[in-house]
This record gives structure tokens, C-alpha cells and sequence, in this order.
């Protein structure tokens, strides 16, 4: 079954390879489902601006190395909403930090204000 993935396989992003996968594995569609992918099949062969227009898309969304996309964006879904005042935080400090520094121990201060 793998042979004939990879002799299919004509995809440019993991969503399609995915998709592919699925489709050659799931045997138990019915007459009309597959109709209805045969239709939108027959309808990206005829409307080739639409065709390229979905293909750059799932290009520039490109491949997920190490996550099925359908398991990131279940991931992405569950995210809860986080505060971001770390981040805001963190730059503030360290110029504190700085100037305390440069302060107490002008030398170093300026030694670190050089490295960062």
C-alpha cells in the first residue's frame, strides 16, 4: 500500500499527503460520497485558476516534520489563553538590570551592555 502512496503522491504540503493517505486506506466509502469526490475532483481539472490558487496555499503551508496536522491543530484548539507579561517583562528587567549594574560596577556593565 506504500508503493502506491508514493507512486500517487503528488502533494505539496502534509495536509495533502495526509488526505492521500487517507483516502487509499478507507475502503468503506459509499457510492456517493465517492461521487461527490469524484465532482470536486472533475471541478479543479476544469477551473485550473481556482486549482492553482489552492495549490499555492497548501504549498506555503508546506510540511509538518514531526506532527500529523490534524493532531496540531486539535493541539492549537485545546491552547488556553495565556498572560504575555513574562514576555513583556523580561526586556524591561534586564536593562534594569543593566543600569543597576553599570552602576555598581561600571566595568562589567559595559562589558555585558557590548555583548548583548
Amino acid at each position: 500500500m506504500d508503493r502506491v502512496f508514493h507512486a500517487l503522491n503528488n502533494t505539496n504540503s502534509s495536509i495533502g499527503q495526509e488526505y492521500l493517505y487517507k483516502m487509499i486506506r478507507e475502503t468503506d466509502k459509499s457510492e456517493e460520497e465517492l461521487k461527490k469526490i469524484n465532482d470536486y475532483a472533475n471541478s479543479f481539472d476544469e477551473d485550473e485558476d481556482s486549482r492553482f490558487k489552492i495549490q499555492k496555499i497548501f504549498a506555503f503551508i508546506g510540511y509538518a516534520k514531526h506532527m500529523a496536522v490534524s493532531d496540531y491543530v486539535d493541539m492549537i484548539v485545546e491552547l488556553k489563553p495565556k498572560s504575555n507579561i513574562a514576555n513583556y517583562l523580561s526586556p524591561i528587567l534586564l536593562i534594569a538590570s543593566l543600569v543597576v549594574l553599570l552602576a555598581i560596577n561600571p566595568s562589567i556593565g559595559i562589558l555585558l551592555v557590548i555583548l548583548l
